[in-house]
This record gives structure tokens, C-alpha cells and sequence, in this order.
């Protein structure tokens, strides 16, 4: 049992260098709040929220408002991990991201009671490393010195042209043996969407995310050209029901979990314990967060396990979630 001593909030930024071309525009900065949470035995943990509305999120004004409630709810409270995730949930409901920020933090405070890494409280037997893909702009010199698995790019921000002859120009430096990954955050419609799937297939494309503007799951089954790459879906999930549409449907290949979009981390691993379940691959990102958000999305792809090729941290190739207690930032990248 935990008794709530003081929560903190405090507003946060961070820029992007170099800024990132998305389908909803450039992304230059990325705001928002950090929650520390302390007890009475001293310690404490820490949680952040930013949420990204153009991309499915509450607003910044929303999430003010959740984090207030759940600061009122949480006032000297006492329980476990567990119930006093449970008091935060009934206000999460619209303000997915601000229940994120309480969830890392509760997490945090927990693992460091216990003295473990939080992947610890979320699976048995967590992986200790996970491979990691490489989130790209178009400056694809810098891939010539860079081993990695995979890499990601951001398409649908131009003309479908473009697009292609830049993954054409992409496959040519990487070579044929690492896979490419693309995010069009539904940036074309559906004769797009159909034109791209046909123009990429030949560069062997592992998946596309959200082809579509997130809407009904049936604008994918509007895709006959889908058949040639399969489809990720990313924003989906954030739609009531999401993802229960999403395995009966059987329209996708993969789902891409953003656990500070979803509400947190315990969300997060029971929904993506569903999907693998249900035969999908999961693949865990980041959203563009500081340290702290990209550390508690490495944590769940460990505790979900697996081989998968994850897009957390700032890092290519490998990385080996730390020994040290709750959601450290010195996380070891190799």
C-alpha cells in the first residue's frame, strides 16, 4: 500500500531538430505537462503528457482539465498500483494522454518502492533487449553509417510522386535486407491510397500506417490495392472501439501502440496482450515525447515480448532497458 503524500505538475516543451513533415503539417515543438508523484515514505515518480490533437489526442485545454481531476481524485490517496490506476480511469475516458502521465508516474513511484524497472511490474519476465527501427526525414545520407533493422518514414506530406521517388531513392542506399516502413497519418484518399499501394509495392514495403483519414475501418476495405502491402493502423485505435472493429474486421496487419495516447501503460499491455492474441503484429512507438515518454514505451514492448522491431528512443539497432528502478533515463542504447 502507497499513501499519496504531494502531486506536482509543471509545464514542459521540446523541440525537434531537424522538425518532422507529417500528413497534419510540420512538427517543430512538442508541449505539455509533467506530474511528479511523491508519497509519505519519500519516494516518488514521474509522468509526462503531451498530447497531439491533429493526431487523434484530447487538446492541450482538455488535458488541463483531466489533470486537475485526477489531481483532485488522487489527493492523499492510498492503495495499491492497481486501485489507485483504477480511481484515475473513469477520467481518461477523453483525455487519454493526461491518464498517461498519472499511469508512468504511478508505475515510476511503484517500481521504484519495489526496486526493479517498471517492465518488471508489467510482465514476468520482460525482454531485456529490444530491436528498435529508425524514424527518418529525407536526409537519407546519414543511413550509410547506421546499422539498423528497419527504418520509418513519413509519406503523404507531398506529391505521391515525390513519395515514391523517395522511397526508390531510400531501398537503393539501405539495400534490399532492411525493411521499410511507411506512415501516411491518413493523408491520402482512398484513389490515392490505391495509387501508392500499387506505385510502393515493388520496393518491398513492410507496412503502410493509417492510408486513410481515420474515419470508418471500412475506407480500408475500400483499398484493392492493399492486398500489395499490408496496412498498419496507428490513430485507429483512438476511435471508440478501435481496436475490437479492428480484429473483426481483419482489414490490418498491424497495430502501433502509443501507450501516452492510449492512457498508459496497464491500457496499453492489456490491449496489446489482445492483438498479439488475436494474431497481429504490435509494434510500440513513441509520439514524439521527451526521454521519459520514449523510456515508458520501450518498457511495454519489452513486457509484451516477442521479436518485434519497435520505433522507441532516440537510437537505431538495439536497445537494453536499464537495471536501474522505475523509468530511468539511463537506459542503455547499444
Amino acid at each position: 500500500m502507497v499513501k499519496l503524500l504531494q502531486i506536482q505538475t509543471q509545464t514542459i516543451q521540446h523541440g525537434l531538430d531537424p522538425p518532422l513533415d507529417t500528413a497534419h503539417g510540420k512538427i517543430r515543438t512538442r508541449e505539455g505537462t509533467r506530474v511528479v508523484l511523491s508519497d509519505v515514505d519519500g519516494f516518488s515518480g514521474i509522468g509526462e503528457t503531451m498530447p497531439l490533437p491533429a493526431f487523434g489526442t484530447e487538446s492541450a485545454a482538455e488535458a488541463g482539465n483531466a489533470i486537475l481531476a485526477i489531481t483532485h481524485a488522487l489527493d492523499g490517496a492510498e492503495g495499491t498500483l492497481e486501485s489507485l490506476l483504477d480511481q484515475i480511469e473513469p477520467h481518461g475516458t477523453d483525455a487519454r494522454t493526461a491518464m498517461a502521465a498519472f499511469d508512468f508516474a504511478l508505475h515510476d513511484l511503484f517500481a521504484h518502492r519495489a526496486g526493479v524497472p517498471v517492465a518488471m511490474l508489467l510482465a514476468d519476465a520482460p525482454r531485456q533487449q529490444i530491436d528498435v527501427h529508425h524514424l527518418i526525414s529525407d536526409d537519407f545520407e546519414e543511413l550509410e553509417h547506421i546499422e539498423t533493422t528497419a527504418v520509418k518514414i513519413k509519406v503523404a506530406h507531398r506529391r505521391l510522386s515525390d513519395d515514391v521517388a523517395a522511397v526508390k531513392k531510400l531501398r537503393s542506399v539501405l539495400g534490399p535486407d532492411v525493411g521499410i516502413r511507411l506512415d501516411a497519418n491518413g493523408g491520402w484518399n482512398e484513389d490515392e491510397a490505391n495509387t501508392a499501394f500499387q506505385a510502393l509495392a515493388v520496393y518491398g514495403i513492410e507496412f503502410i500506417e493509417e492510408p486513410v483519414a481515420v474515419g470508418s475501418l471500412e475506407s480500408f476495405s475500400r483499398l484493392p490495392n492493399a492486398r500489395l502491402i499490408p496496412i498498419a493502423i496507428d490513430e485507429s485505435l483512438l476511435r471508440p472501439g478501435g481496436y475490437a472493429a479492428l480484429i473483426e474486421a481483419k482489414i490490418a496487419s498491424v497495430a502501433v501502440l502509443k501507450p501516452s495516447f492510449l492512457g498508459g501503460l496497464r491500457r496499453s499491455l492489456r490491449l496489446g496482450n489482445k492483438l498479439l492474441e488475436a494474431g497481429l503484429g504490435v509494434v510500440v512507438t513513441h509520439a514524439l515525447e521527451r526521454e521519459l515518454g520514449n523510456t515508458a514505451a520501450a518498457h511495454l514492448a519489452a513486457a509484451l515480448g516477442g521479436d518485434e522491431v519497435h520505433g522507441v528512443a532516440a537510437c537505431t539497432g538495439t536497445y537494453t532497458i536499464s537495471v536501474l528502478p522505475g523509468l530511468s533515463p539511463a537506459a542503455r542504447h547499444a
